[in-house]
């Protein structure tokens, strides 16, 4: 019916019409298809050149971001046994054994540094306080010391994910800088 009406309305077909049957099961190769063979080289104007669509483009991708803006010596490690030791009702404390990397020794006295991320729920709560949307990005412009990376656009999700503890009651003073963050926002 779309097709018909926009035909009727004099529309221009530059390639077409592609359907699928869901009942064969094959919707996505059926349009990777159609896309390659009827598509595209429709829109780049040569059937011979289908990948003259893609521009080029360099992509750098970071594995330690996180550690590097916390200023950490860090690897990743293996939890291999984790058991609580208090009874109920009293505060948690727990037994953790850490199979470390081949390459990496520990010796008494040493410190270990666990850097744990915080649940998604727990993030889309605070996101959700705030009214900011999923995609929202902040920028921490700071000149003194700071464990989120200064100028540099990062997802809030992230920030709140990897880089803040949001699990501790907030202090007084925390509170402060939550409520000038607040203003900032709006």
């Amino acid at each position: 019916m779309t097709d018909s009406l926009l035909e009727k309305y004099g529309a221009n077909r530059f390639a077409p019409a592609g359907y699928a049957d869901a009942a064969k099961g094959n919707l996505y190769g059926d349009f990777e298809d159609w896309l390659d063979t009827s598509l595209w080289p429709n829109v780049s104007g040569s059937a011979n050149e289908p990948e003259g669509r893609f521009s080029e483009m360099d992509v750098e991708v970071s594995t330690d971001a996180r550690a590097s803006s916390l200023r950490y010596d860090v690897s990743l490690a293996k939890v291999t046994e984790n058991r609580v030791l208090t009874g109920a009702g009293e505060p948690i404390k727990c037994h953790m054994e850490v199979e470390l990397p081949s390459d990496m020794t520990y010796e008494c006295g040493d410190y270990l540094a666990v850097l744990p991320l915080n649940s998604e729920k727990s993030v889309k709560r605070v996101m959700a306080h705030f009214g900011l949307p999923w995609d929202a990005v902040v920028t921490v412009k700071a000149t003194g010391p700071s464990i989120i990376p200064k100028n540099v656009p990062l997802s809030a999700f992230d920030v709140l994910r990897s880089y803040v503890e949001l699990s501790q009651p907030a202090t007084k003073k925390v509170l402060y800088q939550i409520q000038l963050c607040r203003l900032a926002i709006y």
